[in-house]
């Protein structure tokens, strides 16, 4: 695994599926092609996922979201729920 390949959801889904096609996905040598109900089911998943943050945000204030960078300054301030952040350290 090259150093600079990311853990992305699309591949941690696929290892839970199937090791050896997030293999081939973190290697770069498994191309997107999805099929109708794969795409419906992404769908699907980010609409679940945006309502499940907004009902989240609605009942504590104690959240971050949409950090590019997180560092261990951040995880110092101990929030409650960090959505759609990355971990530099």
């Amino acid at each position: 695994m090259d150093k600079n390949s990311r853990i992305t959801n699309d591949i941690l889904y696929s290892f839970f599926n199937c090791n050896y096609k997030a293999w081939l996905k973190v290697q770069g040598e498994m191309r997107s092609n999805k099929s109708d109900f794969e795409i419906l089911q992404n769908e699907q998943n980010a609409y679940i996922r945006s309502h499940f943050i907004n009902n989240i945000c609605s009942k504590t204030d104690n959240i971050l979201t949409n950090t590019e960078n997180i560092d261990s300054c951040i995880l110092k301030r101990r929030y409650d729920f960090i959505f759609n952040g990355i971990d530099n350290d």
